[in-house]
């Protein structure tokens, strides 16, 4: 099986920082201020809530965690003999994906 992603991890403390950088607001709240808002939108909009909703336990925490391991290894091998290999996620690579997802709508 091909898992086709690019495996290079990027800190949430980064994505925060050009997320400000590109002029979205963002604010960083606490466990209890994030449960009144997702609170808030159960009850009078969940459909802002689609894109994290099945990351939400019973006690309204994000789960940021699964029990599914994914291994790219037998694809990356692959791949670098096609001579390509996913690029490392910088600031440059985000700023290109969030004006991206500003293009399509998305945000």
């Amino acid at each position: 099986v091909f898992h086709l992603y690019n495996d290079n991890y990027v800190c949430m403390k980064n994505i925060v920082k050009i997320i400000n950088q590109l002029q979205y607001k963002i604010s960083i709240v606490s466990n209890d201020e994030f449960k009144n808002i997702i609170n808030y939108f159960l009850n009078n909009n969940q459909a802002l809530l689609s894109g994290i909703i099945n990351d939400i336990d019973d006690n309204n925490n994000l789960v940021y965690y699964n029990n599914v391991e994914i291994s790219s290894t037998f694809t990356k091998k692959y791949l670098e003999k096609l001579n390509f290999s996913w690029p490392e996620i910088d600031n440059k690579y985000l700023k290109k994906y969030f004006k991206y997802l500003k293009e399509i709508n998305f945000i």
